[in-house]
């Protein structure tokens, strides 16, 4: 009997732990902006020239504020799902648990 109630307590918690840990709209975009740099960053480090320096940042602006206006999170009290709109298709672009968010390629 103790077993189950420690069991229950355990998954209590759990579930605490996690509603209070679910990321919301702005750790999602945190997310996804940093991923969209990276890429930009590595490419302009491959082509290590100043016109793709400026590119890759006028890029990453335009891409900042693509995700800050297109991106909707639905907030599932345990964990969170980024989804943007694409040619009328919704796609899941990130998932939000514990605190972190992780970047679906």
């Amino acid at each position: 009997m103790k077993k189950i109630i420690y069991f229950l307590l355990a998954i209590i918690l759990l579930g605490f732990v996690l509603i209070l840990t679910c990321p919301d709209r702005n750790d999602h975009l945190d997310a996804l902006e940093n991923k969209l740099a990276m890429e930009f960053s590595e490419d302009s480090t491959e082509n290590d020239n100043v016109l793709s320096s400026l590119g890759s940042l006028f890029t990453v602006g335009l891409g900042n504020m693509m995700l800050e206006n297109s991106l909707s999170v639905e907030n599932y009290f345990m964990f969170s799902v980024g989804k943007m709109k694409v040619d009328g298709e919704e796609y899941v672009f990130s998932i939000g648990v514990l605190n972190h968010v992780f970047v679906l390629e």
